[in-house]
């Protein structure tokens, strides 16, 4: 009775079927917590948009209303990636919903976002901020705070060593660490695993957290980051390290975990490492995603150059 009353709400049947949606994804394609949360909140504001134009099945979407959500988000101005992840996550979903036999065929598939003009660059650290970040962590006078200090120097030490995402750091577990090797096993996007190498500063700032531990040491599934009370860390508690490290580096921008990923490709290719061997540490499934970062670069050669030459 109380799904019956759920489909009978504005909108309660387009809500389900992106209930199915996200329970596919999730079980099918095992998709991360990040991309399902991503899919839920621009499906449902979709869904809101059809609803007060009183659509009450997906099957009822014409291409009039294609266009003027279009129009609707170009008056949020949006950033034009987030435009272009609102429509593929629209087009995922009608994939999915003929895939499965639910539609017949759909007015989405010639739908597509504004073309880009400009593409946003990464933003990174230069060298000597990165240092400073890592070099004002891991100490700690109080004996209680020093694991966690040396848990936080041995967890940007690791960031910026191997450039994973911030999600898979946090899902590590002690059998993925290889601190004889040098490298860690990686779960990432889509659940493609990656072995990715790590050097000596990183390996041994993880063997004095380790070492300090006390607790959480036993089982496959035991985590390598822990939070004081002995828990898996979170996301946002990494946000936390990082932001407290900013603050004693002294450094007057904002730094997200993310820019720690930009950091150590646009570090790598300035050191003329390869653009196929920095695609596969950082487990882009395209070469044009890593070729971002040669476009970083470029400018800060040429700024380099318009410095120095004489004659630039």
């Amino acid at each position: 009775m109380r799904r019956r009353r759920a489909r009978d709400r504005p909108g309660g049947v387009l809500e389900e079927e992106i209930r199915h949606f996200l329970k596919w994804h999730r079980q099918e394609r095992s998709a991360s917590v990040h991309t399902l949360i991503a899919y839920r909140r621009d499906l449902s504001e979709f869904k809101d948009f059809l609803t007060a134009r009183s659509r009450r099945q997906w099957s009822d979407l014409t291409t009039p209303d294609l266009r003027d959500y279009l129009y609707h988000l170009s008056e949020r101005r949006l950033a034009p990636a987030s435009t272009g992840r609102k429509v593929a996550a629209i087009k995922s979903f009608f994939r999915y919903q003929i895939r499965t036999g639910r539609l017949r065929s759909s007015v989405v598939s010639g739908f597509r976002a504004p073309r880009q003009t400009s593409r946003r660059l990464p933003k990174f650290l230069f060298l000597e901020e990165m240092n400073r970040v890592i070099d004002r962590s891991g100490t700690d006078d109080n004996p209680v705070r020093r694991s966690l200090a040396l848990r936080d120097r041995a967890i940007l030490e690791l960031l910026y060593a191997t450039g994973i995402r911030v999600s898979e750091l946090i899902g590590l577990n002690l059998p993925d660490l290889n601190l004889d090797a040098q490298w860690i096993r990686v779960l990432g996007k889509g659940n493609k695993e990656r072995l990715v190498p790590f050097g000596a500063p990183a390996a041994r700032a993880i063997r004095a957290y380790l070492a300090d531990r006390q607790s959480g040491l036993k089982g496959p599934d035991a985590a390598v980051w822990l939070n004081a009370r002995g828990r898996r860390l979170t996301v946002r508690a990494v946000r936390l390290i990082l932001n407290s490290a900013v603050v004693r580096a002294a450094l007057s921008r904002h730094v997200h975990p993310h820019m720690i990923r930009h950091t150590f490709a646009t570090h790598l290719l300035d050191a003329g490492c390869d653009l196929r061997a920095v695609q596969e540490f950082l487990g882009h499934a395209s070469l044009s995603t890593t070729q971002r970062y040669t476009h970083v670069t470029k400018q800060r050669l040429k700024a380099v150059y318009d410095r120095s030459h004489p004659r630039a």
